[in-house]
C-alpha cells in the first residue's frame, strides 16, 4: 500500500469550519437550479424587482417561480419587502459576499492534499518482458 493516501495527517474539522460547510451547503442546495440561478442574476442586473416581473421573464408558472424564490430567501441569498398586495425581492449582498468567501475557502486546502495525485500506472503493451507505456 503506497503511503501517499495516509491520513494520519487529517486533523478534525474546527466548529468554525463544520459552521461553514453547513452555510456552503445551504447556498449550494439553494443554487442548485438553473431557475434559482437566473433569478440570482436577475436581481444582481436590476438590484431588484417585483415576483410578478420575475415570474414573467422566466419559462415557468409562477408558481414554480414562487417556490424557488422561497428557496432563496429561505437560504438567506435573497430578501423579499412587501409592497402593497406586491414583493419585492433583492439579493441579500452580505450573504453573496460570504457564499464568495466560503467558495473562495475551498481553494485554502492544506499543501500536503496536492500528494494525493493518482500516479502514472505502466500498462503492458505486448507479451515482451519489460516492455511497458502509456495506454493510447
Amino acid at each position: 500500500m503506497s503511503d501517499r493516501c495516509t491520513v494520519d495527517f487529517v486533523t478534525p474539522p474546527s466548529v468554525d469550519e463544520r459552521e461553514g460547510a453547513e452555510r456552503l451547503a445551504r447556498y449550494a442546495k439553494a443554487l442548485g437550479h438553473p431557475a434559482r440561478i437566473a433569478i440570482m442574476r436577475m436581481l444582481l442586473r436590476l438590484d431588484a424587482c417585483f415576483a410578478g416581473a420575475i415570474a414573467d421573464a422566466l419559462p415557468q408558472a409562477a408558481s414554480t417561480v414562487s417556490q424557488h424564490l422561497r428557496q432563496l430567501k429561505d437560504a438567506g441569498l435573497i430578501q423579499g419587502d412587501i409592497d402593497g398586495p406586491r414583493i419585492c425581492y433583492c439579493v441579500n449582498r452580505a450573504a453573496l459576499a460570504e457564499l464568495k468567501g466560503l467558495v473562495a475557502d475551498l481553494g485554502a486546502a492544506p499543501e500536503r492534499a496536492a500528494a494525493c495525485v493518482t500516479p502514472t500506472i505502466p500498462v503492458v503493451l505486448d507479451d515482451a518482458p519489460g516492455r511497458t507505456g502509456r495506454p493510447s
